[in-house]
Parts: structure tokens; sequence; C-alpha cells
């Protein structure tokens, strides 16, 4: 069973099956003996979904030999009987179903509605490393273009630890140095608690003021300075 991962995104919607359909055409001709398909299929979920669900369809058409699935918009089809959608943005979607048999096709689709997971989007998108390209300190940029840091926040989520690695700099300021440790988040992931290690002993807590798959924003007040990062999410290496 093939499982289709769906994004609105032009880069990032996948078809995952080797089965592509061949639509019937208007000169398709049905038996006019045989009996009309019913098209008609459920899904999981009775709840609200989220970012990162899986989709299943039970397939309950009638009288079909094959059938043509569709999610719009986008382009992701399937030729299976009961595919599995995996849903990676949030949205309101059309999934169709056209059942066709000998003696003609006939059509139905539902519409699902997708909401947003923060935590899918911190961790399920493949987002590991964090890539600064922007820190404000009172409100001044010191890290924008053309001065800017090449640094990476690493976050390995099953082991809730971090490392934050220091690369080429290109600012005048003084650098931030290598840092290790553990973090913790709330349940809707507004805050981030960070409990640095090494090299030094520090706890800071930051507030996550924007969360989307491609960026993150950071901003906590340390030495009475209110510090914001701007990072941009890179995908998951294995």
């Amino acid at each position: 069973m093939a499982v289709l991962k769906y994004s609105l995104s032009a880069f990032t919607t996948l078809l995952c099956t080797s089965t592509f359909f061949v639509a019937c055409g208007e000169d398709d001709v049905a038996d006019p003996v045989a009996e009309k398909p019913a098209a008609a299929f459920s899904l999981n979920n009775s709840t609200a979904r989220l970012e990162g669900d899986s989709i299943f369809t039970t397939n309950s058409s009638t009288k079909a030999k094959s059938y043509q699935w569709s999610v719009r918009p986008g382009s992701v089809t399937s030729a299976e009987k009961e595919p599995i959608f995996e849903m990676l943005d949030e949205g309101t979607y059309t999934i169709q179903l056209i059942a066709i048999g000998d003696g003609g096709a006939d059509t139905t689709e539902q519409t699902v509605t997708i909401g947003v997971n923060r935590e899918f989007r911190a961790f399920g998108y493949g987002a590991k490393t964090w890539y600064v390209h922007s820190l404000k300190v009172n409100g001044n940029e010191t890290a924008d273009d053309p001065c800017y840091w090449d640094n990476t926040l690493n976050v390995d989520q099953q082991n809730q630890t971090f490392s934050y690695k220091e690369g080429t700099t290109f600012c005048p300021n003084p650098v931030l140095p290598e840092q290790e440790g553990t973090f913790t988040y709330d349940t809707d992931l507004t805050t981030l608690n960070l409990a640095i290690t090494d090299p030094f002993t520090s706890n800071v807590v930051y507030t996550i003021d924007h969360l989307t798959r491609d960026s993150v924003r950071l901003s906590a007040s340390l030495s009475s300075s209110n510090v914001e990062f701007i990072v941009s999410t890179t995908l998951r290496t294995k």
C-alpha cells in the first residue's frame, strides 16, 4: 500500500507510487448491459486532523474494476484501491474518487481540513539544523547580510539534546562559544527552554514568536538585553 505525501509546495509534493491512472475520456464506451459502479469511500480520523497526519482511505465502491484518486489543490494522484495520504501542509483539500467499471464510472469526493501542528513544523518536516541568519539585540541587527553568521543549532528531538556550533563569521561582533545541552518545550511549542551544560552552565527560555516549515523566530531577554534570533530550517540528515 503506497503512502502519498501531500504538500501544497511544488517542491515538496511527492507521489510515492509507481502506478498512474489513465483518465476516462468521453470516447470510453460502457457496457450497456453492465451495472454502473457506485463510488464510495470513508476516511479515518473523526477528530481534527493536523499537519503530518496520515489519512487512510477505506474504499467501499461497488461494481468497480479500477480507481482514480486525486487531491485538490495539487497534483497527487493514485490508482490504488485504498491509498494513504500523508498531509504535510495546513489547508482545506478535496479528496476525489472515481470508480470505473464495465457499466461506466461514478465520482464521489470528500473535503478535509488540515490544521497547524507546531511540533511537526519544528521537527517532523525533517528540520534538525536551524541556520542562524539574523540576530537582533535590543532591536538592532547584528548578524544580517552582509554581516552574518554561518552558525547552526542542531537539535535532536528524540534525545532532547542540542549543540550550537560556530561557523564562519562575517561580523565584527564577538562570536558566541560553541555550546551543548538539553532542551524542553511546552505542549503548544510556544516556548523553548535551553539548559546549557557546556562550556558553561546556564538556562535560557526563548519565546517562539514565529514558526513555519521553513523558519523560526526566537526571542528572549538576557542580561537586560532583548535578543531575537531568526533562523531558517534545513532538512534532517541521517
